[in-house]
């Protein structure tokens, strides 16, 4: 006559928790937050662009066209204007 019992599983010996630590809370997921538009003057908007535009430059060799760009849009999404330059 065949075992038809299923084999048991292996449990390892050692507990991954300490006895009696509760399991940890379940977590939601939220949806994020709506952007805030940050509003600064347009010189410091500049210098933002400047700053990010030189040290996009120090790390690669893209021209510095393609890193002003790269800079503009990164300080445009930072501040929340979404690519509108002002």
């Amino acid at each position: 006559m065949e075992n038809t019992e299923k084999p048991k599983r292996r449990t390892s010996s050692r507990s991954t928790k300490a006895e009696g630590e509760a399991s940890p809370a379940k977590t939601t997921r939220r949806k994020p937050a709506k952007a805030e538009v940050v509003s600064v003057s347009p010189e410091m908007r500049q210098k933002m662009i400047e700053d990010a535009a030189y040290y996009r430059a120090q790390q690669n060799s893209d021209g510095d066209l393609a890193n002003w760009l790269a800079a503009e849009a990164e300080i445009d999404r930072m501040l929340g204007n979404d690519g509108v330059s002002g």
